[in-house]
């Protein structure tokens, strides 16, 4: 029976590629070729953690280029810096004391978008031909045990 269907695919699949090919040549000024684009929206968080405890420092603009959470933030206000590549550091620590996810960036060679509560929401960001709206919804505090002040800003991203 897996054969026979198997058959029966092959012969409709060859069918359609021939009524296609028809109708190109029958008609090629009337044959129309859409192609259909969907525009990136996401919700994305920036949560100021270590990355073992769920923590992220970026926003991803559909794999283009990336948003780096960068300072000064807190409850009212946030600062992201445009496509910096950041660098492991080497930490040196001493006796009762540990740093996870160390890095290095140069910030003078991206560009900054601050975002705050107030009048500062939204920026609109052009990348590659395409304007991607950035904009802050919330600003929250986490509550995670092992972690001094954590915060994490909440993005809406899409495409115009």
């Amino acid at each position: 029976m897996g054969w026979w269907l198997q058959v029966v695919g092959i012969a409709l699949g060859l069918l359609g590629g021939v009524c296609t090919l028809v109708g190109f040549v029958i008609s090629p000024e009337q044959t129309i070729i859409t192609t259909i684009r969907v525009f990136f929206s996401q919700t994305q968080s920036i949560k100021t953690m270590p990355s073992f405890l769920g923590g992220i420092d970026n926003l991803n603009l559909d794999n283009l280029a990336r948003l780096k959470l960068h300072i000064p933030y807190s409850l009212s206000e946030v600062n992201l810096i445009l496509d910096v590549i950041p660098r492991t550091a080497d930490v040196k620590t001493s006796p009762g004391v540990s740093v996870t996810d160390a890095q290095i960036y140069d910030h003078t060679r991206g560009a900054i978008f601050h975002f705050d509560t107030g009048k500062d929401k939204r920026h609109e960001i052009r990348i590659a031909g395409r304007t991607f709206v950035v904009t802050l919804l919330q600003i929250k505090r986490l509550d995670v045990a092992p972690v001094a002040n954590p915060l994490e800003f909440v993005f809406g991203i899409s495409e115009k």
